[in-house]
């Protein structure tokens, strides 16, 4: 038998039972966490379309 091995995406992690226990011992809001990655993730898509890539860049940002 062969297992594939796929990514783990964040809506796999929000739905795991252990991620999910983790979590709440920890008092993280699933809902809360997940609007701040969004936002994150929208925050960088728009820097992405307003730097140019120099050569060489993996695109990291500056975060100073």
């Amino acid at each position: 038998m062969r297992h594939q091995r796929q990514e783990l995406t964040l809506n796999n992690a929000f739905t795991d039972p252990l991620v999910r226990t983790v979590m709440a011992a920890d008092g993280v809001d699933p809902q809360e966490l997940g609007a701040m990655l969004r936002e994150i993730v929208s925050t960088l898509d728009r820097r992405s379309l307003h730097q140019p890539r120099r050569r060489g860049s993996l695109g990291a940002t500056n975060c100073a």
